[in-house]
């Protein structure tokens, strides 16, 4: 969420592009990707959780299989979510 002032789809699209590549040439036999909720669709999803669905769409199209768990929202101290909360 801290990505280049509003640029963290792109460096979340990036991201899970190299984890795709890191994944195939480590022969990882597992992904576990922690995504967010709501329907891919819904009109209302805000930008940050229609990037972290399209995370997982990149991270499932690759040969690596993947375990999607979806969380409604995950804080700890120091967090990013806490910090623009703040």
């Amino acid at each position: 969420m801290n990505a280049a002032k509003g640029k963290f789809a792109q460096a979340d699209r990036t991201a899970a592009q190299n984890m795709v590549v890191a994944a195939q040439q480590n022969n990882l036999t597992r992904t576990i990707y922690l995504g967010g909720l709501g329907e891919v669709d819904h009109e209302s999803l805000s930008k940050h959780l229609k990037s972290r669905h399209e995370v997982e769409k990149i991270l499932m199209g690759a040969s690596v299989p993947v375990t999607n768990l979806r969380a409604a929202m995950i804080l700890r101290a120091g967090s990013a979510s806490e910090k623009s909360a703040g």
